[in-house]
């Protein structure tokens, strides 16, 4: 899956460092909500663009635990049902002779909040990074 970056928060990265270092607790809840944020996001397009079967498709996203440490914290977000990937990036039908009956194309549900999250997810890093500051009374 492509990776979102975030940019212009190149000013608070050595306060920040030292804050998520003091308070990582703080830095894990806030990533968790953002992952749990991305999944609802995910599923309202899902279920705006997928219009029917998508109840397991939806019920395949899944957000997991915080892994890392310090300044390489990270969420993963993932769709585990078997047929998330022909939905998201399109697939050729065949029919039962073998035959080459057309392609259908991706739906890009993940794809499209991913790019419409970037900036949203801007404003929620600092937020994070403010109430974590304020906390840790630096700035």
């Amino acid at each position: 899956m492509d990776e979102m970056t975030v940019t212009g928060l190149d000013e608070l990265k050595g306060e920040l460092e030292l804050a998520v270092h003091k308070y990582p607790d703080m830095a894990e809840i806030s990533l968790k909500k953002m992952g749990n944020r991305l999944k609802r996001e995910v599923i309202k397009q899902t279920r705006a663009v997928v219009k029917e079967h998508s109840k397991k498709l939806v019920k395949g996203y899944k957000v997991g635990r915080v892994q890392g440490y310090g300044m390489g914290m990270y969420v993963e977000f993932a769709g585990t049902a078997p047929h998330f990937h022909l939905v998201e990036n399109g697939h050729r039908l065949i029919g039962p002779n073998g035959e080459d009956k057309g392609y259908v194309q991706g739906k890009h549900m993940v794809a499209t909040v991913a790019a419409s999250y970037d900036s949203t997810m801007g404003v929620e890093l600092e937020k994070m990074t403010d109430t974590i500051l304020r906390m840790c009374s630096i700035s």
